[in-house]
């Protein structure tokens, strides 16, 4: 069964949305190299290429599910820093947007359990409600490998 329609657009702005935080922190990586800071650079280029994994894996399950991908305009990162502490809190602040997109049930549950073919709905705990990670991870079911594990 396709993702709905509705699914497969937040999915894809979920993509979108993790590769402008790659390059949010690969602009605060080269920050970090033109100011002869290799340690901080190596950290922020391994996010950089955190972020873009987890676009890759929205990908791949969007593909996966006969959806299609469609990446939105990203705007150039912020590139003028005032010190290694403002660098920090916008990475801050990047982070904080990207994960806040998944946890705080967005988009609203009731999409998830229709666009996710294995889901009875038994799977749901009543005791409490479901973020949309949960939601999402539990669509997972025929495609579980460790490289999903991180939802």
């Amino acid at each position: 069964m396709a993702l709905s329609e509705q699914m497969q657009s937040a999915l894809n702005d979920q993509i979108t949305c993790e590769l402008s935080a790659s390059l949010a922190y690969l602009q605060m990586s080269a920050y970090f190299e033109e100011d002869d800071r290799p340690g901080m650079a190596s950290w922020m280029s391994t996010q950089s290429d955190e972020e873009a994994s987890h676009a890759r894996m929205f990908l791949d399950f969007v593909l996966a599910r006969g959806g299609g991908v469609e990446i939105g305009a990203i705007s150039a990162p912020l590139n003028k820093f005032d010190s290694p502490l403002h660098v920090f809190e916008e990475a801050l602040r990047h982070e904080e947007m990207v994960t806040a997109r998944i946890r705080i049930g967005w988009p609203p549950s009731s999409m998830i359990w229709k666009a996710c073919p294995s889901c009875t709905g038994s799977c749901r705990n009543r005791s409490r409600k479901r973020t949309w990670s949960e939601g999402f991870a539990s669509g997972f079911d025929g495609l579980r490998t460790a490289k999903w594990a991180w939802l």
